[in-house]
């Protein structure tokens, strides 16, 4: 255990790599990582199918534009981002198929819960969106949704690229061996 009472957990060691601002992460630290964050930011929610299904080779934060009752609803923790996916139109960028449902205690100004929601970039960064997403193959995921330590809401954009049946497999198989070595070590 250690002294402030959180049990010691053993990750694999991530080949983090720094390569020109992009950050690429391995797949088992890549789960840790999104999952983490500063001490005061609350996790609202987390894409874990998206971490299985693409390669993420880059991550963004990006603000959100709400309405009223969708913040008071993601405060009480209400949101799907497992269908959700980005897109750029007109200069701008869009979140498409989140689902934030209405607020209870809400009456007046309602919101639809799968409404488009623009996102908020700067400009270099949705032009080097624009660029990524000229590729059939990429597609922009969320991955995180959650308030920053500022009480901001903030969505977290992966540059994705789909997996290949071959590359499931090799993880399935790496994900067998790092099991099988880690009961080895415990006898």
């Amino acid at each position: 255990m250690l002294p402030s009472g959180l049990p010691v957990v053993r990750w694999r060691v991530a080949s983090v790599v720094r390569d020109a601002g992009a950050l690429r992460l391995e797949r088992s630290s890549l789960i840790r990582f999104l999952a983490s964050g500063s001490k005061n930011a609350r996790r609202i929610s987390l894409n874990r199918a998206a971490i299985q299904r693409y390669k993420i080779e880059q991550v963004l934060e990006c603000g959100m534009e709400l309405k009223g009752t969708e913040v008071k609803s993601l405060r009480a923790g209400n949101c799907d981002i497992s269908a959700a996916v980005a897109i750029v139109r007109e200069k701008e960028l869009f979140l498409r198929q989140c689902t934030i449902p209405e607020y209870d205690g809400g009456r007046i100004g309602r919101h639809g819960p799968d409404r488009e929601r623009r996102l908020l970039a700067h400009r270099r960064e949705i032009q080097q969106m624009e660029k990524f997403l000229s590729d059939p193959n990429h597609t922009l995921i969320p991955t995180k949704v959650y308030f920053n330590d500022n009480g901001i809401a903030k969505i977290e954009l992966g540059y994705c690229l789909g997996r290949r049946q071959s590359d499931t497999r090799e993880n399935e198989k790496d994900k067998m061996h790092s099991k099988a070595a880690r009961s080895a070590r415990s006898f």
